[in-house]
């Protein structure tokens, strides 16, 4: 059992973008200054939260959780500039968020070595306020059935998840085999919409969402000082109800990629009696995704990419001096999506319309170093 408790501050500043000369533009400013925004947000959450377990019989163990909580969110924002039409101060009523979230766990050795369980779960991100949208937003807001006060604030969304799963360790110790399936259902998604029409973009809850996976992970010694670990996971991730955001019911969810992998492997030999040295690769793999810049009329798709890293070193008993190598192959993955304000750029697709240009996050570029640490 336990209690916690959380209070947090956060200031999110984009300084004012200038714009020389735009007073004489002939477009109705009064100033250079074309933007800037302030959010102040302050949270606070309480909890307390406790676990049981019981053992049905030798083999079979119950395990039942859950956690009560109470969540506070308050924001504040200041925007203004010739893009938002001026000045504008919001600040969203309170949001309160409440409830219980509980956890079921049945789980049974099997055999000497092994171990399956079945479990659910309920879990929640909290509501919280957004930035201030100009009022050339308030048509892009109808059409997703919000207007300027609802649009101040967005609610929790939650998950329900299904799980069942087994882990078994064979000869000797020397190989580890778990695999997993599961299911979750995701209701009131919190998803950024974008509202192209003005520029902006705005937090909602809008729609359900269901996924359906697995995964697969085995770890081996292949032979004393190789170590090899290969995995793998599938998720079939699919809208279930529009909403009134971009969501199209069938169409998979936003940024969750279908497949994954990851391969790695470590070999460590004597060199002296006191240092040894170490040798590792790993390469991973993550499938396409759609763009949270997807709309219906105009899909987008991250594309899938491949990411390899190597070390090499020697190393102490408490210490080491490795020289690695990461992103191998120089890929600019798009890890995600970034939020643009004003009026992005355009380009035209493959279907010959006109749509924005994406901004996205992406990996650092091929990076070498000599790392040398020390435990203590």
């Amino acid at each position: 059992v336990g209690l916690y408790y959380n209070n947090q501050h956060r200031d999110v500043f984009f300084p004012p973008v200038l714009y020389p000369g735009l007073t004489d533009l002939g477009i109705g400013a009064n100033t250079d200054d074309f933007y800037y925004e302030l959010d102040q947000y302050h949270d606070t959450e309480l909890a307390a939260f406790g676990e049981l377990s019981y053992h049905l019989t030798n083999r079979l163990t119950l395990s039942v959780g859950g956690r009560e909580y109470h969540l506070t969110d308050t924001s504040h924002t200041v925007a203004g500039g010739f893009l938002n039409g001026g000045t504008i101060v919001i600040a969203p009523p309170e949001e309160v968020d409440t409830g219980f979230t509980p956890k079921f766990t049945l789980a049974s050795t099997v055999g000497d070595n092994g171990n399956a369980y079945v479990s659910w779960a309920k879990g929640f991100r909290p509501g919280g306020g957004n930035g201030a949208l100009p009022p050339q937003c308030d048509g892009a807001l109808d059409a997703i059935g919000l207007n300027p006060d609802s649009a101040q604030s967005y609610h929790p969304d939650t998950v329900r998840t299904t799980e069942i799963g087994e882990k078994e360790e064979f000869n000797d110790h020397r190989f580890l085999v778990s695999a997993a399936a599961f299911q979750t259902d995701w209701i009131n998604v919190q998803q950024v919409v974008n509202l192209p029409s003005c520029g902006y973009q705005v937090r909602a809850n809008t729609g359900a969402g269901r996924i359906r996976g697995g995964e697969l992970e085995i770890d081996a010694r292949v032979v004393d000082g190789f170590d090899v670990s290969l995995g793998a996971g599938y998720e079939d991730a699919r809208v279930t109800d529009a909403g009134n955001g971009a969501f199209v019911v069938g169409e998979r969810l936003f940024e969750i990629p279908e497949v994954t992998a990851t391969a790695r492997g470590t070999y460590r030999f004597p060199i002296t009696a006191r240092m040894g040295g170490m040798v590792s690769g790993d390469v991973s793999y993550t499938g396409n995704s759609l763009s949270a810049n997807t709309t219906p009329d105009t899909p987008l798709t991250r594309p899938a990419y491949t990411l390899e890293n190597a070390r090499i070193g020697v190393e102490w008993a408490r210490s080491s001096l490795t020289l690695y190598v990461n992103n191998i192959g120089n890929v600019h993955a798009n890890l995600a999506d970034l939020r643009f304000i004003g009026f992005n750029e355009t380009t035209v697709n493959s279907a010959g319309q006109t749509v924005a240009l994406p901004r996205v996050v992406v990996l650092a570029p091929l990076q070498a170093g000599l790392q040398f640490r020390v435990n203590f």
